[in-house]
């Protein structure tokens, strides 16, 4: 049993027979420094694991992110928002996502998203998308998300890669497979030495 256990217990007993105001002072003035300190101690846990967490986010390819639905904004983005968004975690935060996801792509973004929040949020999401960065350049990335509650109602949480290269690796490829396909069948005669054309 810990020092303040004991303490408050031999604190408490002392006074039992004293005035309920009294007691009440005495109790609160005992177990208060103990609820403080656990509170502080467990913000202080959430606080390393919110910063590990962070460093973690920061170490991969990927930004990690939270829309907010009651004030549709973005609550939350961590990870490396230059590489993947072409703008800081401030500018992104600001803008959004949507603003600059490419033309082709918008609505089928919106729409996923729409329905997201509108579902009962059992089913994550996932959804390949073309975004243009500030300078103009087109990247390809992925999405998954998954509807969540927030302190001010429903949130949508979600992680986004660059998929650039690997898109276009697999665009190669299929572009290599078409090309095959119509090539035109193709004779091969094979002469061996000393078997020239009939003759």
């Amino acid at each position: 049993m810990g020092g303040w256990s004991v303490a408050s217990m031999g604190v408490v007993a002392l006074f039992q027979h004293q005035d309920a105001g009294l007691q009440m002072i005495v109790v609160a003035a005992v177990f208060l420094p103990v609820f403080v300190s656990g509170s502080v101690r467990k913000q202080a846990r959430i606080k390393r694991a919110s910063m590990r967490m962070e460093a973690v986010a920061a170490s991969l390819p990927m930004v990690v992110w939270e829309w907010d639905s009651a004030s549709h904004r973005m609550s939350a983005v961590v990870g490396r928002t230059d590489e993947v968004f072409g703008r800081s975690a401030d500018e992104v935060m600001r803008v959004g996502l949507l603003a600059d996801v490419h033309s082709g792509d918008a609505l089928s973004f919106k729409h996923t998203y729409d329905t997201l929040r509108d579902s009962d949020g059992s089913e994550p999401v996932e959804l390949e998308y073309r975004y243009v960065r500030p300078d103009g350049g087109i990247v390809w990335l992925r999405d998954q998300a998954t509807l969540g509650k927030g302190t001010n109602g429903a949130v949508i949480r979600g992680v986004t890669l660059d998929i650039t290269d690997s898109r276009a690796k697999e665009l190669d490829l299929h572009r290599h497979r078409q090309i095959v396909e119509r090539m035109p069948a193709l004779t091969i005669v094979v002469e061996r030495p000393g078997e020239g054309p009939a003759g």
